[in-house]
């Protein structure tokens, strides 16, 4: 009886894996990913393909298999610009080399929405950051971060060349005189009333609160919200990867939230990258 109990719990695995290949071969055909989190329950090996969720005792959780199905599948199949090896070596380091799972409330990911704003009169484009945050026994998205032209425009002399038109070009700046204090600073009222070259009199490393910004002109009631054109996020959960997800609406097989972008990055360049997606990746100058 024993004998038979152990040859049974070393086949229901197999069996498992041999299921699994026999749908990949044909017998299942997967549904798109139409839900933010059925892309990560999908990506760490959580759920069937009718969505049916696994416990944790079951064998195909967490499944090497199913995992490398479902993570080729995840990708945007129409972008070639994301070779076959990229995807190959990323598919092998979080499945076989050094299998890593994403999570939810993990950190480390963020939404980015585009949308249409109403300021002074005019419509503009602008992008805000959005990160979940926990609040007592619960989570909730909040604004982090937003690019908006308007105010990159504002500041051009600070942001370091956030203004393309600017980008490079030395300037030659005001300043205050070192000896101003003697004169018990009087020459401040004609500097701040200068208003087209106010930057100049602020510290170099000094970077505008856009955010900040961003709540005054809304309170002021010179912002408004106008509308959502589409929702993207990113990616820095895996070690040395980065990767965008978006919805792809097509008459494809190939739709649904999908990976859209993709780069390997060293963990001490993902601050710079997370930068660069905040600051020039998506910028759109008019």
């Amino acid at each position: 009886m024993k004998k038979a109990f152990l040859i049974l719990s070393f086949a229901l695995p197999l069996y498992a894996t041999a299921q699994v290949q026999d749908d990949l071969d044909g017998k299942f055909l997967i549904a798109e990913t139409k839900q933010v989190g059925q892309f990560f329950r999908r990506f760490n090996s959580e759920e069937g393909f009718k969505g049916k969720r696994f416990s944790k005792r079951d064998t195909l959780y967490h499944s090497k298999t199913l995992r490398q199905f479902y993570i080729s599948n995840a990708f945007d199949k129409f972008n070639h610009g994301i070779s076959e090896e990229l995807k190959a070596s990323f598919i092998d380091q979080v499945v076989n080399r050094n299998p890593q799972y994403l999570d939810f409330h993990g950190g480390d990911w963020f939404a980015q929405v585009d949308a249409m704003f109403k300021y002074n009169g005019k419509l503009e484009h602008g992008i805000l950051f959005l990160s979940l945050e926990k609040e007592n026994k619960g989570y909730k998205w909040v604004l982090s971060n937003i690019y908006f032209y308007p105010f990159v425009e504002m500041f051009n002399t600070v942001t370091d060349g956030w203004n393309d038109k600017n980008y490079g070009k030395p300037k030659m700046k005001k300043y205050i005189h070192p000896k101003s204090h003697e004169l018990h600073f009087i020459n401040l009222k004609s500097a701040l009333n200068d208003t087209d070259v106010l930057e100049d009199y602020i510290k170099n490393d000094h970077q505008p609160d856009f955010l900040t910004l961003f709540i005054f002109e809304m309170k002021r009631k010179k912002l408004a919200l106008q509308s959502i054109n589409k929702v993207k996020f990113h990616f820095f959960q895996i070690n040395n990867w980065y990767f965008e997800l978006a919805k792809m609406r097509r008459d494809s097989k190939n739709s649904g939230w999908l990976i859209s972008d993709i780069a390997y990055v060293s963990e001490k360049d993902k601050n710079l990258l997370k930068q660069y997606v905040f600051m020039r990746k998506n910028a759109v100058n008019p």
